[in-house]
């Protein structure tokens, strides 16, 4: 019996601690505004660390140049830190496109860090060169398939995502949006016989 009250007062202790220290926190990002933009890289300099610096392998200076948004025009340098691991690090080079975070202080300091390269005409190639096939090889069902995802898909960007953000049950928007997308799909794809 005493271990078991131990226990519930450890983890009350442990659940306390953890809206004081989440309260902390909400706190501290009242003052921070962050957001996500586009940027290109204009120059790096590289500057290897001492291998007992845990810090990283190599640090890149790189000024990049905001190319959408609130900042558009501006360049800001920022430290881009390489740890020498593949699946982690974004390498920069000159010319490179990037996504970037903008952060933002209530006193008007704005910090910039490279997050990602922008991949954005790789994926647009990558949907167009899906639908080609998908058509090419399906012919006109292939042509009603691609109608169908983009109903899918507007489905999931007009409807289920804005009315979960406004506040309606997940689970009933989304399988009302899955009959729809269901009912449509079978009918536009087979057609309107007796075995659809």
């Amino acid at each position: 019996m005493k271990k078991r009250i131990s226990i519930l007062v450890i983890m009350l202790m442990m659940l306390v601690s953890s809206f004081v220290f989440a309260d902390n926190i909400m706190s501290q990002d009242d003052e921070l505004t962050s957001f996500v933009e586009h940027g290109r890289v204009i120059d790096v300099t590289e500057f290897p660390l001492s291998e007992d610096d845990s810090y990283g392998e190599m640090i890149q200076e790189v000024q990049v140049q905001i190319v959408s948004g609130k900042y558009e025009g501006e360049i800001h340098e920022t430290d881009n830190v390489l740890s020498g691991h593949p699946g982690y690090d974004i390498p920069v080079k000159i010319g490179d496109k990037v996504i970037i975070q903008v952060d933002e202080y209530s006193d008007g300091d704005v910090d910039v860090f490279v997050t990602d390269y922008n991949r954005e005409g790789y994926l647009k190639w990558l949907v167009i060169g899906f639908i080609a096939v998908l058509v090419l090889v399906g012919k006109l069902k292939g042509l009603k398939t691609v109608v169908t995802i983009g109903i899918t898909l507007v489905m999931v960007w007009k409807f289920i995502i804005p009315g979960i953000l406004n506040g309606l049950s997940p689970v009933p928007i989304t399988v009302m949006s899955c009959i729809v997308i269901t009912v449509v799909t079978i009918l536009l794809v087979s057609g309107f016989r007796k075995k659809a």
